[in-house]
């Protein structure tokens, strides 16, 4: 499985744990069985945004394909030398 996601370091399982759990978060307070206040589902919602947002990008670079609009520069690879 780590060959075709790629989750080879420590903050990409941390970011897969975060990507699966807030999931679970999100249908344990849709159940009633815990309460979360709006402000925090917001974070929630943001926070697992970013992090796929990130990794698709990151994807994306690693793979060859051209980075979409928008990609921070600190995630597109160094300019070989002597070229291109």
């Amino acid at each position: 499985m780590n060959k075709f996601i790629g989750w080879k370091t420590f903050n990409d399982r941390l970011a897969l744990l975060v990507l699966v759990g807030i999931p679970v978060l999100w249908a344990l307070s849709g159940r009633g069985t815990i309460t979360l206040a709006p402000e925090v589902v917001g974070a929630l919602i943001a926070t697992w945004t970013l992090i796929v947002q990130l990794y698709f990008r990151r994807h994306e670079i690693e793979n060859g394909t051209p980075p979409t609009v928008g990609t921070p520069a600190t995630l597109l690879p160094e300019p070989k030398p002597g070229g291109p």
